[in-house]
């Protein structure tokens, strides 16, 4: 049986299974005048890939605040999670990108919270947020599969990041 739009009200206004669409292109490279238009003309923000991927994850992920901004303002959900739960927060650690960070934390991210409840420090021991993400997935893979993560096929920066070195 066919999906049709009707449907959407039932999943709110995510659409999925879905390939690469011009908004998360145009997220993904920072193409702002691009992705405004695409906007104002009733682009849904909030579309994921068959990975769950959304524009905002697209956008976090390679840093481009402005357009973070600009899907945020557009409706897009900002704990969206991916197929491997990850949140476009998450993605902007990962990327390394402050100001995506900040823009989603003003924007009500819930992620630190419910993510890192468990790992909240104490006021003696303050930890960074990428430190909390790096204890947060150490966690989740576990100590026998540690020494795995440098054959993982991600960037060197990140196996540098996850192993301490």
């Amino acid at each position: 049986m066919e999906r049709t739009m009707a449907s959407s009200s039932v999943l709110g206004e995510i659409g999925f299974w879905v390939d690469r669409t011009p908004v998360h292109e145009a997220a993904r490279r920072g193409e702002i005048l691009q992705l405004q238009e695409l906007i104002a003309n009733g682009a849904c923000v909030n579309l994921v890939t068959y990975d769950s991927i959304t524009p905002l994850h697209e956008a976090s992920l390679r840093g481009q605040t402005q357009c973070v901004q600009m899907l945020l303002a557009a409706g897009a959900q900002v704990d969206a999670r991916n197929i491997d739960g990850s949140t476009p927060l998450c993605d902007a650690c990962a990327s390394g990108s402050i100001d995506c960070v900040k823009v989603l934390l003003s924007h009500g991210s819930s992620e630190v919270t419910i993510a890192f409840s468990s790992l909240i420090p104490t006021p003696e021991t303050p930890l960074s947020l990428s430190q909390l993400c790096r204890l947060s997935l150490r966690r989740a893979v576990g100590q026998p599969a540690l020494e795995k993560i440098s054959q993982l096929h991600i960037p060197a920066r990140l196996i540098r990041f996850l192993s301490y070195q």
